[in-house]
């Protein structure tokens, strides 16, 4: 080992074989033994200097002895990647909207642009082909085929361990919309998304006809936060029930967006809820009874896609967001 002996109030500049300054070794400093019973030391590494970024300056107040280290030898460990919660992934493996494409979701490609530039990271492609374990949320649009037993219970763990699932249906059945795994699915939250249509009797409540639901009604909840107004067309209605994993808490499970008083469907007149959320867990759930709000497609020939209408684009962030 060499040493390198310096003067009082001295610069030592020592190279180092580490590229960055926290992955340096401590440098041991021992007085001269003759210089003060009582040394004292005064050592700092000094940033300020004008210096290459893999070198030491030390600066003491007393003569010092200074080995040089040795360089260790360690193995290079490649960091795990934190997972963000910005990761948002389409599922296509139940060719949502009737869309025979495994690999494509049709009409949402100003969803998927409006989404990147706000910060997301989306991917369209079959849940079962993903690592879960870097995805956030996944969105299920508009399923025309069945999840089998074993993909439900993948769906429950993943929100059980913290994430999230947003589900958008259809009424009806329109679009292929098949609801009998996603309401397996939902009624471990509490939850259903029935097979119906809603229709509005008032004017106010409805645009172009009386399924183009106007959505003016709301809950306080953070996915409804400076919303006061949605456009949706032809919405199924959503209901709370019992049955689910925990007993009902109205808290975290409950109707979110309603149609107007007067809407109706075929079995009554009343409002009915088209947005719900609830737990799996840890995790969360988002249900809408509608999922063309989110399209490309201009429904209600105003000449702008459906959006682009009303709060919708402020209510899919503030679902991502919740």
């Amino acid at each position: 080992m060499s040493l390198i002996s310096c003067t009082e109030n001295t610069h030592v500049i020592f190279e180092s074989p580490y590229s960055s300054p926290s992955t340096i070794p401590s440098i041991l400093l021992t007085a001269n033994p003759i210089t003060t019973s009582s040394p004292t030391f005064n050592s700092s590494i000094n940033n300020s200097l004008s210096t290459p970024t893999n070198v030491i300056v030390a600066k003491t107040s007393l003569p010092i002895s200074t080995p040089i280290p040795t360089p260790l030898s360690t193995p290079f460990v490649t960091p795990t990647p934190l997972i963000s919660s910005n990761n948002i992934l389409f599922d296509t493996s139940k060719n949502p909207f009737g869309n025979s494409s495994d690999k494509s979701i049709t009409n949402l490609s100003k969803l998927t642009d409006f989404l990147t530039s706000s910060g997301f990271n989306i991917t369209s492609d079959d849940f079962n082909n993903v690592n879960l374990d870097n995805i956030s949320t996944i969105i299920i649009f508009c399923p025309s085929k069945d999840y089998s037993f074993l993909e439900i219970n993948k769906l429950i763990a993943f929100v059980k361990s913290g994430k999230k699932v947003v589900i958008t249906g259809e009424w009806g059945g329109f679009g292929s919309f098949t609801d009998t795994s996603i309401n397996i699915f939902l009624k471990q939250a509490n939850l259903k998304i029935n097979q119906d249509v809603i229709k509005e009797t008032l004017v106010q409540n409805y645009n172009l006809d009386n399924e183009h639901l106007l959505i003016k009604k709301f809950n306080t909840h953070p996915i409804t936060k400076n919303i006061n107004l949605l456009s949706f067309y032809s919405s199924a209605s959503i209901s709370v029930i019992s049955g689910g994993i925990i007993p009902i808490d109205y808290i975290n499970t409950q109707l979110i967006a309603f149609s107007g008083d007067q809407s109706f469907t075929i079995q009554d007149n009343i409002k009915h809820g088209v947005v719900a959320v609830s737990n799996i867990g840890n995790g969360k759930v988002v249900v809408i009874g509608d999922s063309s709000e989110f399209t490309d497609k201009d429904t209600d020939k105003s000449g702008k896609v459906n959006l682009d209408e009303a709060s919708n684009k402020e209510f899919i962030l503030n679902i991502l967001n919740w």
